[in-house]
């Protein structure tokens, strides 16, 4: 419970910025909707050897996020997902590349009005050559995603490699 009420203190802090820094630029994120799918795609960021569960790191610390926000005709986002990777207590340092880091990770849908993971809404993440893909195919989670009909999706990396991270928005682009 306490790792919970810690991500969703982190999450909804860091995504205060959100629409702020750089928001006239893409920053390479794209949002992609299609017929049966919905991509959110970030650059893979230009390192080889990740380091997570760093012994620097405080305990329940939310150490790495690829996250996305979708505002539509409300100004307000009902839900925030992504990539979320903490160091628990106990946690080894460890290192590899980005897909074992991944591999580590919690993929999730967050509904900010609950403060709560939304177990039954799917998400995949998905290293496909050069980009870091949130994919969403389950009809229902699209559905709830795009039900207060978005056109911007907000973007947020957030990594103990300073360069790495950035806040970045896109306008959402329909295939087809």
């Amino acid at each position: 419970m306490k790792i919970c009420v810690v991500l969703v203190i982190l999450a909804l802090s860091i995504g205060i910025g959100w629409g702020q820094a750089n928001a006239t630029e893409d920053m390479g994120c794209k949002a992609l909707v299609k017929s049966n799918a919905i991509e959110f795609s970030f650059p893979v960021p230009n390192k080889e050897i990740f380091e997570w569960c760093q012994d620097k790191t405080t305990d329940n610390y939310l150490e790495y996020v690829w996250q996305v926000a979708l505002e539509g005709v409300e100004p307000k986002y009902n839900y925030q997902f992504g990539i979320y990777l903490f160091k628990f207590p106990g946690s080894k340092q460890r290192k590899g590349d980005l897909k074992k880091l991944i591999s580590q990770a919690q993929v999730s849908v967050w509904e900010l009005k609950t403060g709560s993971v939304r177990q039954d809404m799917k998400i995949q993440a998905v290293i496909k050559s050069d980009r870091l893909i949130i994919r969403v195919t389950d009809k229902a989670t699209i559905s709830a995603l795009m039900a207060n009909k978005p056109t911007i999706a907000h973007f947020n990396v957030y990594t103990p490699y300073k360069e790495l991270n950035l806040v970045t928005s896109t306008t959402l682009v329909v295939e087809g």
